[in-house]
């Protein structure tokens, strides 16, 4: 019998066996095997293979061999993957691939300091309760129809320190996403979600989300996070930016403008909210009038947002201050900023007519 002996790199390093080896390959199902020679083939397509060892004898092994090899995005090298085996614990640094369907049992940890990068290959990974990232994954998709899904309750986390680039792929509307102190970084595909009944939403709690493509179609909430926008990146009709707690919302990254559709910015007016805090930055020609911003929770109404054209902030409103007669007519109006001191008057002295018991002289 000949057996192939691998080594640390995972290569063949010899065989154990009778006499010369002849070696072929056949797709996984096929009877149509291919010889090679040496100890590595060129295969068409990424897929199942089987590696058939004859020796002399007559004696045969054959290995299946599974070949994923590709770069995760433009201008990366391509590399190998291997399929995904982990489906609960700590997940290391690698490159997998789901070889099928595959199901997490539990919760699914990236340490910090490891980097995975992950090829969905057109097949769907089921989370269990959370994938919580911590170090840095890297989502990809070879073959069209990649989704991350998940039973009620799970969640995609990224954790502070953690990174969550996607370039392909996508996210199902059940599956929730938390950036909490981490940074998430989308290049394409779609983060799917329900806009009406129980809704779905990428919550950014401190953390910090660049949108320089692909789709959303959740709510995106900031509590105290930042959310970058740069080139066209597809902001579903009817979905919002609720920006809470300072939040912010730059309107380029990495230098590059946002110069895609109308963006809706429900921002919370808390109750220490001052004038002059931020709430769109980096304005430009090309995008100045992309950002429409509708104030919530100011209950005295004397808040508005102001567009200076290379921000919007936060702005006391002006309010008409009238000065009015005894006889109830206005004697004198002018405006005011909230909070500034009141006007001086610049009318006509106030008076009053005299009654059957008083004259009336205006003092102030």
């Amino acid at each position: 019998m000949l057996t192939a002996r691998y080594g640390e790199d995972g290569e063949i390093s010899d065989y154990l066996g009778s006499g010369g080896i002849k070696r072929s390959y056949a797709l996984s199902g096929s009877d149509a095997f291919t010889e090679f020679a040496g100890d590595a083939f060129t295969v068409p397509a990424y897929d199942s293979y089987i590696v058939r060892l004859t020796d002399a004898m007559g004696n045969v092994s054959e290995y299946e061999v599974l070949v994923h090899n590709h770069a995760y995005r433009d201008g990366a090298d391509s590399v190998d993957y291997l399929p995904l085996t982990v489906t609960a614990g700590e997940l290391n640094s690698g490159h997998y691939f789901l070889n099928g369907d595959v199901t997490l049992t539990d919760t699914v940890t990236i340490p910090a300091g490891e980097t995975v990068v992950l090829c969905l290959n057109g097949c769907t990974l089921t989370l269990g309760d959370e994938l919580a990232v911590r170090g840095t994954l890297i989502l990809c998709d070879c073959a069209a129809g990649g989704v991350i899904a998940a039973p009620s309750g799970a969640s995609l986390t990224v954790e502070r320190g953690g990174v969550l680039e996607m370039y392909e792929g996508s996210l199902t509307a059940d599956a929730e996403m938390v950036v909490d102190g981490g940074t998430f970084r989308l290049y394409g595909g779609t983060i799917d979600g329900r806009t009406i009944g129980l809704r779905t939403e990428l919550t950014v709690q401190d953390g910090e989300v660049y949108l320089y493509g692909g789709t959303i179609g959740r709510e995106i909430t900031l509590y105290s996070g930042e959310l970058y926008l740069s080139g066209t990146p597809k902001i579903n009709r009817g979905i919002s930016i609720e920006a809470v707690g300072y939040a912010i919302v730059h309107a380029a990254a990495d230098g590059a403008p946002y110069t895609g559709d109308t963006v809706d910015i429900d921002y919370t007016i808390l109750q220490d909210a001052e004038e002059g805090a931020d709430i769109v930055l980096g304005l430009s020609d090309s995008n100045r009038d992309r950002f429409d911003v509708t104030l919530r929770d100011d209950s005295d109404g004397i808040f508005q947002a102001e567009n200076d054209g290379d921000r919007i902030s936060l702005g006391y409103r002006s309010f008409t201050v009238r000065y009015v007669g005894a006889d109830g007519s206005v004697l004198y109006a002018t405006t005011a900023e909230y909070g500034s001191p009141a006007p001086e008057y610049s009318g006509d002295t106030p008076g009053k007519d005299a009654d059957a018991d008083y004259t009336y002289t205006f003092s102030g």
